[in-house]
């Protein structure tokens, strides 16, 4: 209990009462995770009026790791979509390091934040939708690109956004319902941007932007795709590797859960060019809505519903929870089921060291108790419990936002405590919780990823003239390669996959001179560094 004391005495010195008393409910049943950090604003504390916790609701994207260290980004909901909520936290032990937010509480723009990364002079970019235009409640017809860059220390560097007649950095933006683009990293320098829209009648038309970290288009490209029913359609779109993409398409006809639907799955290259399609209805079933909610390593997590989320202030049914695992070529790897409760939030992703999926279910019973399950598959379709965490409090819920898992298979999951006083999830009594879960615990496989370049990794010849064979004796998917001038310049990166034996590289293009090659995994983790001299 001692970490939850701690944050506990925190709350008193920070907040008032009432905070403090939510988190004394925030209880593990013989088990306390490495630790717990609860994200606090204290520009945000006005006696009274805010506590530092109520106003950021959501996690709007999967933390970022940099070293030891990584970054949360949390919506600041105060008045809907006022801003962000940065944060970098150690790994260590929960530790905050420092906390940044973009409020724009007295402005006539709102923002969203959707997208955090590290680029490659470990700057953090933040990108956001600006308002533009009202629409429906909490949406808006019309949203431009804002992005923010701050140093590891925290200090503001550049606030840059687009407005109506602005062609010349990121393209404008429809936010409207599921009219929201997907970001996705391209190699080297540059960010690869797609922009999803619903054209007209059965057709959904991509464009495909290829832009410099500062916004200027660089190659663009619009494809569309024809869907078969017109009463309802999603699409759910995830990087699968370094070259492709995954796209899946739902569309329904006559009615909320109709006889008639279509779920095709398809694999795209990073041009988005068709390269497959499969009809998935005859493997994964009838329901409602479905989703690619994660895919690495030619396995591909789709969800049925999209996004299981039925709490609300009225009764609701208990529902059935269906996650199907399948590889590119539409082959079914395993199939899951989990029967809920009342009201239920759900969050699911792919293990990284074994072939099944973890499974996050947060539930309310009949007598008020908020229970969050922490359940393993076993790559066949069996689903064990692992471990149980329980909120008392009647008026508050657990909704898990985001779940990661780190290079030695600890798992940190991103959740908003929620008021259920109010039947909204925009709430003003909600907060934001970090906490981690350590693989030992979860029953989850370690790999060991200390390789050493002596035994794994050498370079050849040295010194060299036209290129240079990296030879090794493991196999690296994804893999970033960089040669470095002497004077610390990194002049060439790449990603790739490093096979068992020999792989060729080019270094023509460098003048003669001493370099330094850097090679990291698909994680972050260093795995080979030397020196060779170019002649």
């Amino acid at each position: 209990m001692y970490k939850l004391i701690y944050i506990t005495v925190l709350a008193i010195c920070m907040t008032s009462s009432s905070v403090d008393a939510q988190l004394k409910q925030l209880n593990f049943i013989d088990y306390n995770p490495k630790w717990t950090h609860l994200a606090y604003d204290q520009t945000s504390f006005v006696p009274g009026v805010s506590n530092g916790y109520s106003h950021l609701f959501m996690h709007s994207c999967t933390p970022v790791v940099e070293g030891d260290y990584m970054y949360t980004l949390s919506v600041n909901g105060d008045d809907f979509f006022q801003g962000g909520f940065l944060e970098k936290i150690s790994i260590k032990d929960g530790k905050l390091m420092w906390a940044r937010y973009f409020d724009l509480r007295n402005s006539d723009r709102k923002e969203f934040p959707i997208n955090l990364i590290i680029d490659e002079n470990k700057n953090i970019r933040i990108f956001s939708y600006r308002q533009i235009e009202n629409g429906p409640k909490y949406f808006w017809t019309k949203s431009n690109a804002s992005t923010y860059i701050f140093n590891q220390d925290g200090n503001l560097l550049e606030h840059s956004y687009t407005e109506n007649n602005d062609t010349t950095k990121f393209p404008i933006i429809n936010h409207y319902f599921n009219f929201i683009p997907l970001y996705s990293y391209n190699k080297g320098n540059n960010i690869q941007y797609i922009d999803k829209t619903q054209s007209s009648g059965r057709t959904l038309s991509y464009t495909n932007y290829i832009l410099s970290l500062e916004g200027q288009k660089m190659e663009a490209n619009t494809i569309s795709i024809p869907y078969k029913y017109y009463y309802r359609a999603d699409y759910s779109m995830k990087l699968l590797d370094e070259d492709h993409f995954i796209n899946l398409i739902y569309s329904a006809d006559k009615s909320r859960f109709p006889d008639s639907i279509e779920v095709v799955m398809q694999l795209l290259d990073r041009k988005l060019n068709l390269l497959k399609s499969f009809d998935l209805f005859p493997i994964i079933g009838k329901a409602e809505m479905y989703g690619i909610l994660d895919a690495h390593d030619d396995r591909i997590l789709i969800s049925s519903p999209k996004d299981f989320f039925t709490i609300g202030s009225g009764p609701r049914s208990p529902g059935t929870l269906i996650y199907s695992t399948l590889n590119s070529n539409g082959q079914l790897l395993e199939k899951v089921s989990f029967q809920t409760n009342k009201y239920s939030n759900s969050r699911c992703i792919l293990l990284k060291n074994e072939k099944g999926c973890l499974l996050f279910v947060s539930e309310k019973t009949e007598d008020g108790i908020n229970i969050l399950s922490i359940l393993k598959s076993d790559g066949k379709g069996t689903l064990i419990l692992v471990k149980t965490l329980i909120l008392e409090n009647p008026n508050h819920f657990m909704e898990v936002q985001s779940i990661k898992q780190f290079d030695n298979s600890d798992i940190l999951i991103s959740t908003s405590i929620v008021d259920k006083d109010t039947s909204s999830i925009y709430a003003n009594n909600n907060f934001m919780a970090h906490i981690l879960f350590s693989a030992k615990d979860l029953a989850l496989t370690v790999k060991n990823n200390d390789y050493s370049s002596k035994d794994k990794i050498s370079i050849s010849p040295n010194p060299a003239t036209t290129s240079i064979s990296i030879k090794s004796d493991d196999e690296f998917s994804n893999s970033v390669i960089e040669y470095i001038s002497s004077e610390g310049h990194i002049l060439y990166k790449d990603t790739k996959t490093i096979h068992i034996g020999q792989n060729q590289m080019d270094c023509a293009f460098l003048a003669p001179g001493v370099y330094h090659i850097r090679i990291t995994n698909q994680v972050g983790k260093l795995i080979h560094q030397s020196n060779f001299v170019k002649i």
